[in-house]
């Protein structure tokens, strides 16, 4: 039950990042199926996380990346209003149950929008 809501960022990396691989693992690639490990104690977590009246502008890597994993994905996850300017589009992953509610990502190259075959109940409201 987080909410980050009336940000306004410019040239930041990323807009938003909700990533469960620690800076040692390799992130997977887009498309890449990873086998799922074990469930612990230090497994990483992301529920009920809303994202809403977010504007980037000038980011320098990309729009962002939602990226939970196979064993645990991100799971109810909310963008509502939010409009991001970049390089490359909003990569999401491993997650469950996400709404896309008035989301406007312009990216300079490739698609705005990477949503992997490993996303469930993608929910998209325009």
């Amino acid at each position: 039950d987080i909410v980050y809501e009336n940000l306004t960022m410019k040239n930041v990396g990323q807009a938003i990042v909700i990533v469960s691989y620690y800076p040692d693992r390799d992130i997977p690639k887009v498309g890449q199926h990873v086998a799922p490990e074990p469930v612990g104690g230090t497994t990483p977590q992301w529920r009920k996380i809303t994202i809403r009246n977010v504007t980037a502008t000038g980011c320098t890597k990309s729009a962002g990346m939602i990226l939970g994993l196979p064993e645990s994905p991100a799971t109810d996850i909310t963008l509502e209003n939010v409009n991001i300017e970049a390089p490359a589009g909003l990569r999401i992953g491993y997650a469950k149950n996400v709404t896309l509610n008035k989301v406007n990502v312009k990216a300079a190259e490739g698609e705005p929008l990477i949503i992997e075959d490993t996303v469930e109940g993608l929910k998209r409201i325009d």
